[in-house]
């Protein structure tokens, strides 16, 4: 298995990140919206689970338990990368759909990049905040460590851009 190393060395990372970390696995964002970490399956078993989990780490897996609930979907990104923008608004149209109707969980491997950024992007669909650059300020308020890198905050701000563009002109 060539990618083995790989795997070995990222599941180490993350078991020391959860074990080192000060923040908790999750926070609320929205109603019905939470952003945090992939969720160890000791954590997935203590909370109440949510209806529906948007998986976006694409090098670590949910616990099975996490993997069964009732709306699951995982679109697995690499750490520290971008979705193209068809990928970000089919992310935020699925949290928003299921919102709608009950409590959903975004997350990445720790919370702090790609599930932010699809949650940045949702904020700003949903009119919660006005600009790319509240909703980083706004999920820093929340959760300190988010942190986009420069493809995601270029991701974002496209995003954003097409969100103004789309508008109905008054």
């Amino acid at each position: 298995m060539i990618h083995g190393p790989y795997i070995a060395l990222t599941a180490l990372s993350y078991r020391l990140a959860v074990w080192g970390a000060r923040e908790r696995a999750f926070v609320q964002i929205a109603p019905n919206v939470f952003l945090g970490r992939r969720l160890t399956e000791a954590e997935a078993r203590r909370i109440e689970l949510w209806p529906a989990v948007l998986d976006l780490a694409g090098e670590l897996t949910d616990p099975p338990f996490l993997r069964a609930v009732p709306h699951y979907r995982s679109l697995p990104l690499l750490d520290a990368t971008a979705p193209t923008q068809d990928l970000l608004r089919e992310a935020v149209g699925w949290v928003k759909d299921r919102a709608a109707h009950g409590p959903v969980y975004v997350h990445c491997a720790l919370g702090h990049g790609r599930s932010a950024l699809v949650v940045a992007a949702y904020l700003l669909a949903t009119g919660t905040v006005m600009s790319a650059k509240e909703a980083v300020a706004y999920l820093r308020g929340l959760r300190p460590a988010v942190r986009l890198n420069r493809a995601q905050r270029a991701a974002l701000n496209r995003f954003a851009g097409g969100l103004a563009t789309s508008a109905p002109s008054a």
